[in-house]
């Protein structure tokens, strides 16, 4: 009786731990902590592009972009600063510039009077 105790024993220990070494991992959803390699998609003079991935948790990126003395945005542009065309897509950026990305569509400094004295749109 003794033997087989220790066999059932030995089985369940050996079993919890390969559960804790290959099995679900909540780290995995979460994306990278502070201190991993974060994904770069693209690094300029003045601007770093981690990633398009919103859904992975702000705070490492946010952390590194500071670390860096940048301007954190959850909602930065993908493109090149001198960029002629550029999809509006989000991405976790780190602005090294001091600017912060204005990512609107129209403000009030837009607008210009036209010869009827009506506001038009100069995008």
């Amino acid at each position: 009786m003794g033997k087989k105790l220790f066999y059932l024993i030995l089985a369940v220990i050996v079993l919890v731990g390969l559960y804790y070494v290959i099995g679900p991992s909540k780290q995995a959803e979460k994306g990278p902590t502070p201190g991993d390699d974060l994904p770069i998609e693209e690094e300029y003079e003045n601007k770093i592009v981690y990633t398009t991935d919103t859904d992975l948790d702000a705070g490492p990126f946010e952390a590194d972009c500071e670390a860096r003395e940048g301007v954190f945005s959850e909602c930065g542009t993908t493109c090149a600063p001198d960029a002629d065309m550029c999809a509006q897509v989000c991405a976790y950026t780190c602005d090294l510039s001091g600017n912060v990305e204005d990512n609107s569509t129209s403000t009030e400094e837009d607008v210009t009077p036209t010869e009827e004295g009506t506001s038009t749109d100069m995008e």
